[in-house]
């Protein structure tokens, strides 16, 4: 006997014939009908598939939120505490132009 499966009598041993897995598409599931069609994207949700997922979005929710410090308005709230500022303004009842 060989192991590639063939028997003494020159036939296939169907006990010892390798069994392949072969993957079947449709052809018209993966065509778009118009050039400006957005391709269909299979992706399998199981997380024990992708293994670096927790840490590629640990990743994305850290880089937003420096981006969300970078963007943001400046000195909101920042000045608390401090007391070297505008207190009061006073104009003048004669002169439009004095400020004091």
């Amino acid at each position: 006997e060989s192991a590639a499966g063939w028997g003494k009598g020159g036939g296939l041993d169907w006990g010892r014939v390798m069994k392949v897995k072969v993957l079947n598409r449709v052809e018209e599931d993966f065509t778009r009908e118009r050039k400006g069609d957005v391709a269909k994207v299979f992706r399998n949700p199981d997380p024990t598939v992708h293994p670096f997922e927790r840490a590629r979005e640990y990743t994305r929710a850290l880089n937003a939120t420096k981006l969300d410090k970078v963007f943001a308005k400046p000195f909101v709230r920042a000045l608390s505490g401090h007391r070297d500022g505008v207190c009061c303004m006073n104009r003048s009842r004669t002169k439009l132009t004095d400020v004091a």
